[in-house]
């Protein structure tokens, strides 16, 4: 389908795209449809940070153009190799950093109809300069091949989204849910094809000779079945050639795929249709959930999974063996791996979906997360680490490869010296041994032990507890009246009541221990109380009556009656004409 682009937004902390695209389901393969739900992620692009178009004028110069004359003048340009793609060029398309949002569909064949899914931004990656990844907009290369001059302008960093905590929330609906509208009958299927994956350890031939007997006999069963017995054991030593588009027909029940070995584990990756030959290879092979480690198998399977078409038919074999000469794990961590062009970028690719695929636990994380790798990459990988067949003989089922793996350091031939083998058997210290008599050092230092705890053992110091009644609820945590620690600190300060001179702790070493004589917050409630109660005297509350406006406005110091009737009298004052008044002056020179 075409690729569906909403209009654009002005930047800010929340924005909104309020545009539906509508996709008539009912216009698809039922079979095709479910396989797309299923399979990897939508990956929705948020290119917020695309700089707009700016006509450069090109200036003139002696030989055409400025740029041009750069170029003459630059020695660096003679050793440099040229890619398909760099970013920092004129004559390439120019490339901008852009979020991407994966949001997976697989909700829907459960029965949702609505989903409302709140997905987190990741940066896009940069593309890649080999040509091995394509736009995610047009389907092109991004780029002129050839082009290796380098530009002034550089893009634009890649945004902070994931330390910005960047969502994007997407609506799904569903007019009609797609539970049941994708089961199809098995004569109009178009996605019959399964896939199975097995790891176990690479010390368990039992099981690798029972899996390529199995794989084998089905193959056989299917090609030419009146040519073999119907234990295939003849069969086992036939490697099977068959054209491509023959082994591509959903009428061909055959199983392809490669197998991987590195000294450590054993990787099988197989297909084939799911309701006949991999069915049969899951029903013949039961896995056991307990077993030891080196025969613990790892099966990675679900039959609700189908596609439709295969991904190894075009291998050389029915499957393909790998020899790699050192373990996965060990070639993963070489640095060399990732500097570009020491290693194929195909190879790479190969390696990195391998090693994911043995973390995985699930057939579910391989088909969403794109795992499974192409046949190309399968046959680089071989030819980069694979060790020649030659070397390690043809793979069946009566001869298990014992392959000698190396570092690749240690590839080289060295001159080791030769060390005498050592003595392990000692006829004369294994009689000695057997005669002479050992203490039972267990029982010794379990009677020391006993002897140590009655020594150390202290009298148990007299203590106060409460004891509930059989029957009767126990409330330690809750906050009512019946409030069973509250009731055992009433009884425990009933005990210290008894004796008022003495102390109560629980530890005698240290002085925070102790107890309380009494309840602090009973306390403060009777002290409340007693404060309340010194508000009124002993006949109660007291009232005096009721006072009109005059007697309020009387000041509080107006003498009393008698005074003021005194104060009213007249006073009576003698007379000073017989008084003779005697004045002395007494002057100082």
């Amino acid at each position: 389908m075409p690729r569906h682009q909403t209009k654009a937004r002005g930047h800010g902390t929340e924005i909104s795209f309020k545009d539906v695209n509508v996709i008539l389901t009912g216009t698809f393969n039922p079979d095709k449809l479910k396989e797309y739900l299923l399979g990897p992620p939508l990956e929705i692009e948020i290119h917020d940070r695309d700089r707009k178009l700016q006509f450069q004028p090109l200036l003139p110069a002696l030989f055409g153009t400025e740029a041009e004359d750069t170029k003459l003048s630059n020695v660096s340009l003679a050793s440099s190799k040229r890619t398909v793609h760099d970013p920092f060029t004129t004559a390439s398309k120019r490339w901008d950093p852009y979020g991407i949002a994966k949001v997976a569909f697989s909700d829907l064949l459960y029965g949702e109809k609505c989903l409302n899914i709140a997905v987190s931004i990741q940066n896009s990656s940069t593309p890649d300069p080999t040509g091995y990844k394509t736009d995610g907009l047009d389907g092109r290369i991004i780029g002129v091949s050839g082009a290796v001059d380098v530009s002034d302008e550089c893009p634009l960093p890649k945004g902070h989204y994931v330390e910005s905590n960047s969502v994007l929330n997407v609506r799904v609906e569903l007019a009609y849910p797609l539970m049941g509208t994708t089961d199809v009958p098995l004569e109009t299927e178009e996605c019959q094809f399964g896939r199975i994956i097995y790891i176990f350890d690479y010390k368990n031939t039992k099981f690798l000779s029972v899996l390529l007997e199995t794989i084998n006999s089905v193959n056989s069963a299917a090609i030419c079945p009146d040519s073999f017995s119907n234990d295939g054991s003849e069969a086992a030593d036939v490697a099977f050639k068959m054209e491509s588009e023959l082994k591509e027909s959903s009428k061909q029940d055959i199983l392809t795929g490669f197998h991987v070995m590195d000294g450590k584990i054993h990787l099988f990756v197989l297909e084939g249709l799911r309701n006949e030959g991999l069915r049969k290879l899951w029903k013949n092979l039961p896995v056991r959930s307990v077993a030891p480690e080196e025969e613990r198998i790892k099966v990675l399977y679900n039959s609700n999974f189908s596609f439709h078409q295969r991904l190894y038919a075009c291998m050389d074999d029915n499957v393909y063996h790998i020899h790699l000469r050192e373990p996965m794990h060990d070639i993963i961590k070489q640095p060399l791996l990732y500097i570009r062009d020491m290693t194929p970028q195909d190879c790479f690719q190969a390696l990195c979906r391998l090693q994911y695929m043995c973390c995985a636990k699930k057939l579910r994380q391989v088909v969403q997360g794109d795992l499974f790798p192409a046949a190309e990459m399968i046959k680089i990988l071989s030819r980069e680490f694979g060790i020649p067949a030659s070397e390690t003989g043809p793979l069946t089922t009566k001869t298990v490869p014992s392959i000698k793996i190396e570092p690749v350091s240690k590839l080289k031939p060295t001159k080791r010296e030769s060390y005498s083998l050592l003595d392990i058997y000692n006829e004369k210290y294994l009689q000695k041994k057997s005669n002479q008599i050992f203490p039972d050092h267990v029982q010794a230092n379990i009677d020391a032990v006993s002897q140590a705890d009655k020594t150390l053992k202290k009298t148990k110091l007299r203590t106060i507890t409460a004891v509930y009644p059989d029957g009767k609820a126990v409330h330690i945590y809750s906050s009512q009246a019946l409030n069973s620690a509250q009731q055992a600190k009433k009884l425990l300060h009933q005990e210290i009541a008894k004796k008022p001179n003495s102390y109560f702790t629980y530890n005698q070493d240290f002085l925070s221990a102790s107890v309380a004589p009494v309840d602090p917050e009973t306390e403060k409630k009777n002290a409340k109380e007693r404060s309340k109660s010194a508000w009124l005297t002993f006949e109660g509350f007291r009232f005096h009556g009721f006072k009109s406006s005059l007697e309020s406005n009387e000041h509080p110091k107006k003498p009393d009656q008698a005074r003021i009737s005194d104060l009213k009298k007249v006073p009576k004052f003698q007379s000073f004409s017989n008084c003779i008044f005697h004045f002395s002056v007494k002057v100082i020179c």
